[in-house]
Formats: structure tokens, C-alpha cells, sequence
């Protein structure tokens, strides 16, 4: 079980929003990129999808959740980021987010 709840079972268009650091923890322009959010269900299923760039200078990006992409009682997730030079940057560290399922 998570230690903390993030979201609820089946909510849709709840925001998940990132900011995409350098490792010296400054912002990526993400002017001319795209940013991808990847995440790992409980059971092993991995679903990938692009995100909208909020605010394209201080490397925030965001993520409406759909029907159905939120199951408890976790999912693991990263950002890759995708720059119009082909650099590909990667989250070092997988995230977490606890899913409380609705009550019956």
C-alpha cells in the first residue's frame, strides 16, 4: 500500500505536472521538445504517453489522466524528455504514485 495517495481510482482529467531539471537541477527549455510520461502498473503493464508542455521555460510539462489509467494501489513512473537535436534525456529515478481505489 502507498505510504501517501496521490489520486483516486478512475478520476478522470486529474493533472499530473513535472518539471523537467537538468542534473544540476535547472530547468530543460522544452521549447522545441516533447515530453513523454511512461508508467508501470502494479501488474507489470506498461503504458506510454505524450505529454503538453505547460510552460515551456521553466521545463514544466503535464499529464491529463484518461478513464481507466489510474488503478491502486501504485503505479511507477518516468519522464523522458525528447529535444529537437535527438538528445533524449531520462528521469534517473522512477516515481511513485499511490492510487487509493473508490469505495465500493
Amino acid at each position: 500500500m502507498a505510504d501517501r495517495y496521490h489520486f483516486v481510482q478512475d478520476n478522470v482529467k486529474v493533472k499530473l505536472s513535472v518539471v523537467c531539471t537538468d542534473s544540476a537541477g535547472i530547468a530543460i527549455d522544452l521549447s522545441t521538445a516533447t515530453v513523454s510520461l511512461r508508467w508501470r502498473l502494479k501488474d507489470g503493464t506498461i503504458i506510454n504517453k505524450d505529454m503538453s508542455v505547460e510552460d515551456a521555460a521553466a521545463g514544466v510539462a503535464i499529464y491529463l489522466f484518461q478513464a481507466g489509467e489510474l488503478v491502486p494501489p501504485t503505479v511507477e513512473y518516468e519522464i523522458t524528455v525528447t529535444k529537437a537535436d535527438g538528445a533524449i534525456i531520462t528521469s534517473l529515478d522512477t516515481q511513485i504514485l499511490g492510487i487509493r481505489a473508490r469505495l465500493a
